[in-house]
């Protein structure tokens, strides 16, 4: 299926992949353009990015009724994809207020090109699959055009002392046009295709305080506060925007990159330390709250699962566990003449902290799906017994759900 939807051909008996004439070719260009200008105590940075992409294939002219009342998709009844072609300025502003207080802010317009599994699609499997009723693949589209995301940015820093600095900045960042898998309501049947529907919203405050009371010591702690609303501020499979309509497992993340992360509050704090003899260490500690996502209805885990899975919830409105590692690098320096040695430790997770990434939607735990207790969950355990429950149930410990262990690394690196 997804050789084909690509534009290419499977020979089974010898297991390769050959070229079709639909095979897709698509184009992506971009130019950049940056601009500096320096006064007594003001810095201003304009640029500007040009972005083209088309995906250089075809599509149905009326995605409604695709067929015109017949079961085929015939040429007159397809049409080449359009182009995408965007301008995108950055301007930013450094203002020396004092000596030791400046000011600064930036505004930046950012595109991200769809990914190419919601482009493509092969037509005439297309017209084979609605034909047929068979509506559970989700069909790509190739007019999505490039997502938009709009960031401004601004702050103060403020020097206390040669030794402490405090920066605030303020940002809102609003995202538009990302892909969304929709149902379509069409003739002959209804199907999965993907728009430009999602948006997210991220505001927020970030402070950071730097302390160096000593050449050998240094420390920054960071807080920042964010709030995200919209549908794009998860990187779990999409979930409809109305409570307990229908969705289907499976489906991609809407890949909003700059806002996936839906964390409340963050703090992270680092502490440097340089010794004498070249002997040097840091440690980083990060907390975070957790991440949104939308309860629904009992899920399984089981492979091949596809059903309709309605939301118990409100969008995202229930959050994972909160997030805490703390991470250690120490190690030392050696100078031989024109080469120096590193020998170093590093430690990530050194609390061996079970982190969360992902959470079944019904129960909110990374390795308890709910699923066992359905109607159908039942049924499978009358007719597998303690045998089904207990594969059922390593099935369910996904290690992709959870974050990383304790790792410890040596290493050592030469510089010359």
């Amino acid at each position: 299926r997804n050789v084909i939807k690509y534009g290419y051909d499977l020979d089974l008996q010898t297991q390769s992949i050959q070229t079709t004439s639909s095979a897709h070719t698509p184009r992506n260009a971009a130019a950049y353009a940056h601009s500096k200008t320096e006064f007594k105590d003001i810095v201003i940075d304009f640029g500007m990015r040009f972005d083209y992409f088309s995906a250089r294939t075809q599509a149905p002219i009326n995605d409604i009724d695709p067929f015109a009342g017949d079961a085929k998709l015939d040429e007159n009844e397809r049409t080449r994809s359009r182009s995408n072609l965007s301008l995108s300025p950055r301007i930013g502003l450094n203002l020396n207020i004092t000596s030791q207080t400046a000011f600064h802010s930036h505004f930046g317009v950012f595109r991200q090109m769809p990914a190419f599994s919601t482009l493509f699609t092969d037509l005439n499997y297309f017209a084979q699959r609605v034909s047929q009723s068979r509506t559970t693949y989700a069909f790509g589209n190739p007019n999505l055009v490039l997502a938009r995301t709009s960031a401004f940015e601004m702050g103060l820093s403020h020097k206390l002392s040669s030794q402490t600095q405090l920066d605030a900045t303020v940002y809102i960042k609003r995202s538009v046009a990302l892909a969304q898998r929709t149902t379509l309501l069409a003739q002959p049947a209804h199907y999965d295709t993907y728009r430009n529907t999602n948006i997210a919203t991220l505001r927020g405050v970030e402070v950071t305080a730097q302390f160096q009371p000593d050449p050998f010591l240094s420390c920054q702690v960071a807080y920042a506060y964010a709030y995200h609303a919209g549908t794009g501020v998860s990187d779990y499979p999409e979930i409809d925007l109305a409570p307990g309509f229908p969705t289907y497992l499976g489906t991609p993340s809407t890949n909003s990159i700059p806002l996936s992360s839906e964390r409340r509050h963050t703090l992270n704090a680092q502490l440097n330390l340089n010794f004498p003899a070249s002997f040097w260490a840091y440690a980083l500690v990060r907390t975070s709250t957790g991440r949104a996502y939308t309860p629904t209805e009992p899920i399984s885990a089981q492979i091949g699962f596809l059903n309709t899975i309605p939301n118990s919830g409100a969008l995202n409105s229930a959050r994972t566990s909160g997030f805490f590692q703390m991470d250690l690098k120490t190690g030392k320096t050696f100078n031989l003449r024109a080469v120096q040695i590193h020998f170093y430790v590093m430690a990530s997770n050194i609390t061996n902290h079970l982190n969360t990434r992902a959470v079944y939607s019904d129960t909110g735990q990374p390795n308890v799906s709910g699923w066992l207790t359905t109607e159908d969950g039942r049924e499978f355990l009358t007719q597998f017994g303690e045998t089904g429950r207990q594969k059922y149930q390593i099935k369910e410990q996904n290690p992709l759900n959870n974050g990383s262990p304790r790792q410890v690394h040596f290493g050592t690196r030469i510089q010359f």
